[in-house]
């Protein structure tokens, strides 16, 4: 009978006499609560063989029997078994199927021996049923040596080149996967897996792929790789790596046919734009006369346009080629192209008032008038005989210039004035 503090664990309690007091009851809680905990209760000659009249009695794990008994009172407990009604709380009654009778067991041998020793007579002891299903695990099945498939896991990194770039530049990928270390294993796998790795590790290459690509829009672009292996690694993506693209600069050149042009004369102008990135510019561009527009073109696929015109004013003009850039190319102005429009002029020739001798000079004066009220012609005039020129001179503030020859043979001579023109003054309609 307990009236105190008790604990009873790993215990057996075997045939124990009815008294006045307990009953017969193999343990009788008057007081506070009573632990049991993996016990054996059998043979008891009361009537049960636990019972609680104080605190909560709990038993667990235990094998309870009892000639008309088992558990009475204040119980609590789980795992137990027992074969009598009332059972104890948490308890499975005995079946034929998985529990024998429960018989008493021989008595404890008394200790002796080393720990290991006495545990090993425990086990021995343990009363184990022999139809009852055993709760070992089943034996592990022997590692195969051969045809060991293992899959390591991979890990793969991306890198590009320049990051940023101008949209049209050339960007290298550089794509690195590497086989990870596998965790841990069984001592009697780790040799096959090591040398599984070292055939893996033979068979593949560096594990390094490298791509050259043109740079997408400009903006900014995430991205990442995804290695597709074989059957011999898993898959891996790549952490995100984000590429800023750029607008490209370009550049805007403009060019004509020539200047200066005679007034109702045509004259082309080519205007060129090329990306700093190697791609072409895409869209329009507009030609100015000073901050006048005069038109504005579609550029090809190329990036050129050019325009035709003879509706050119007369006098001096400041053009420019402006392009305002599109989605992936900054704008830019071309440099400021000076073309003139100029009126014909008129010019004559006086030559020597009659026949000269061989040898003695003959001396042409050449004047070049303009047309209307413009400036006095400048430059210089030629004196031609056909395609040969024969002497030039330079016109003086007036628009005369006197041209002296001395090498004229003996004979007639039909000899040409030409006079190209200046800022203001266009050349003749007709040479005399």
């Amino acid at each position: 009978m307990n009236v105190s503090n008790l604990t009873v664990r790993n215990s057996t309690f075997i045939g124990n006499d009815a008294d006045a007091v307990t009953g017969g009851s193999d343990i009788a809680n008057r007081s506070p609560a009573t632990p049991i905990d993996s016990a054996t209760f059998t043979g008891s000659q009361g009537s049960t063989s636990l019972e609680s009249t104080g605190a909560s009695m709990t038993v667990r794990n235990s094998i309870v029997a009892a000639p008309t008994e088992a558990c009475v009172g204040s119980i609590t407990g789980a795992g137990n078994v027992t074969d009598l009604a009332p059972t104890c709380p948490g308890s499975r009654p005995r079946s034929t199927t998985w529990l024998p009778p429960l018989v008493p067991t021989a008595a404890r041998p008394p200790r002796c021996g080393s720990r290991r020793q006495q545990r090993r007579r425990r086990r021995r002891r343990r009363h184990v049923p022999a139809d009852r299903p055993s709760r070992r695990p089943p034996p592990r099945r022997p590692l195969r040596r051969r045809g060991v498939r293992l899959r390591p896991t991979t890990a793969t990194a991306l890198t590009m080149t320049p990051n940023p770039s101008v949209y049209g530049q050339d960007v290298q990928v550089d794509v690195i996967v590497t086989a990870v270390t596998e965790p841990d294993t069984p001592r009697h796998r780790r040799a096959a897996r090591r040398r599984h790795a070292d055939r893996q590790r033979r068979r593949r290459s560096d594990g390094t792929a490298t791509l050259t690509v043109s740079a997408p829009a400009a903006g900014t672009h995430p991205l990442t790789a995804v290695y597709l292996p074989g059957a011999a690694f898993t898959t891996s993506t790549s952490p995100m790596v984000h590429h800023t693209v750029d607008v490209a600069g370009t550049t805007t050149a403009l060019t004509s046919t020539g200047s200066p042009t005679l007034g109702g004369q045509s004259v082309t102008f080519t205007i060129d734009v090329t990306g700093a990135g190697g791609a072409v510019p895409t869209g329009s561009v507009d030609l100015l006369d000073g901050a006048a527009s005069i038109v504005t073109l579609a550029l090809d696929a190329s990036g050129r346009a050019t325009y035709t015109t003879s509706g050119l004013g007369g006098g001096h003009h400041d053009l420019t080629a402006t392009y305002p850039g599109d989605a992936n190319h900054a704008g830019s102005t071309s440099p400021i192209l000076e073309h003139d429009v100029v009126d014909s002029s008129t010019t004559s020739l006086a030559g020597p008032a009659g026949p000269t001798i061989y040898g003695t000079d003959a001396a042409f004066v050449v004047t070049v008038a303009p047309v209307g009220a413009g400036p006095a012609p400048t430059g210089s005039v030629t004196l031609s005989e056909g395609a040969t020129t024969v002497g030039s001179a330079t016109l003086d503030g007036t628009g005369q210039a006197t041209i002296t020859v001395a090498t004229l043979p003996t004979g007639d001579h039909t000899l040409t004035a030409h006079y190209g023109g200046d800022g203001a003054n266009g050349p003749p309609a007709r040479q005399p």
